[in-house]
């Protein structure tokens, strides 16, 4: 045991041991619905905020795209590097830097980097597979979707941020002007296509029901 934890929060390993820990953090407020983050897009991260923002978000999204890292979200996709960087520090430390001709400072640096070498290409055989889990509705006549119910899944849906699903699991980006009129489980209306964001408006179903039922009365 203390073999194992001078290695785990020793560099090189202690940064791996880091991100590892906190994607795990991450992923327990994930699963018990109290973090909200718009990383759920295979093409990159947040949304971001003016030019400098999506400036950001494009040039991540074209990192991942070189590395061949983009069938998942990077949320996904930093878990595992997380993972098999991780792995591949602990056990080259543990079994590969003593053999090194080199000073040790030199031989963890060294390790560092092949396990990041080796966590990428792993990363990417992985997550694969996984690409249809995540795959929107993009290809599919977006107008089409006009008039269609969603069921929200996130949090909240707002102006920046929301994602709904379709009767068949069809996982949308949606946004709605009013921040506090949808909430996960509310059902929505999708009522436009916004073609320069790539997101559907939607309404609150209920409200739309409500207002077409004055309007016959009236």
């Amino acid at each position: 045991m203390d073999e194992f934890l001078a290695i785990t929060l020793a560099p090189p390993t202690v940064a791996f041991t880091a991100l590892l820990a906190l994607m795990l953090v991450y992923w327990v407020f994930v699963m018990v619905g109290a973090l909200d983050l718009d990383l759920f897009d295979p093409g990159g991260t947040a949304e971001g905020v003016d030019g400098a923002g999506e400036a950001a978000e494009g040039g991540l999204a074209g990192v991942l795209s070189a590395l061949r890292l983009r069938h998942a979200p990077v949320t996904v996709v930093l878990s595992f590097v997380a993972l098999f960087g991780w792995l591949g520090s602990y056990f080259g430390m543990r079994h590969l830097a003593p053999l090194l001709p080199v000073p040790g400072v030199l031989s963890g640096l060294l390790v560092a980097l092949a396990a990041a070498i080796v966590a990428l290409p792993l990363t990417s055989l992985v997550t694969r597979p996984l690409a249809p889990l995540f795959r929107t509705a993009h290809a599919r006549g977006n107008a089409d979707l006009i008039g269609k119910v969603v069921t929200v899944k996130t949090g909240r849906v707002d102006a920046r941020f929301g994602q709904g699903t379709l009767e068949d699991g069809l996982l949308l980006h949606v946004r709605c002007e009013d921040p506090d009129a949808l909430a996960r489980g509310d059902r929505a209306l999708i009522v436009a296509w916004d073609e320069e964001k790539e997101v559907f408006e939607v309404e609150p179903l209920e409200a739309v029901m409500g207002n077409e039922k004055r309007r016959r009365a009236e």
